[in-house]
């Protein structure tokens, strides 16, 4: 695959665009892209951007991704089990909504096993 070339203006609106972003991120959630947010409870309900590091409070959790808005097309939400158990996290979109296709999708891998899935203008998708 090649590089793609990207002239000045054109990389300036993309990283205008990043930025523009961010700083909705920001509005919505009070912090940045990327924040690690260290969840210990059962159920989580994400936030574009997150870096959701997942605790074990009990044998799985549930973590339910926001609804799409196309304007944020490309965001991800990034999903880690910190724990040492091979428990399940199930990752599920609101009604209406799919992860390539299906409800919902799993993570059930210990110790820094993560699944990153990222916002279309259609649909979540699995990186």
């Amino acid at each position: 695959m090649g590089r793609v070339q990207l002239d000045r203006p054109a990389l300036q609106r993309l990283q205008d665009s990043a930025r523009e972003a961010d700083d909705r991120q920001r509005a919505r959630s009070g912090r940045p892209l990327g924040t690690p947010t260290p969840v210990q409870k059962a159920t989580y309900a994400a936030k574009l951007g997150d870096l959701v590091v997942c605790v074990p409070p009990a044998a799985g959790q549930l973590i339910t991704l926001p609804a799409i808005e196309t304007r944020d097309a490309g965001r991800p939400v990034t999903v880690y089990n910190k724990s040492g158990n091979a428990y399940t996290i199930t990752i599920r979109t609101p009604a209406g909504v799919t992860i390539d296709g299906a409800a919902s999708t799993t993570l059930s891998l210990a110790w820094g096993r993560a699944i990153c899935v990222v916002l279309s203008a259609t649909e979540w998708g699995v990186m």
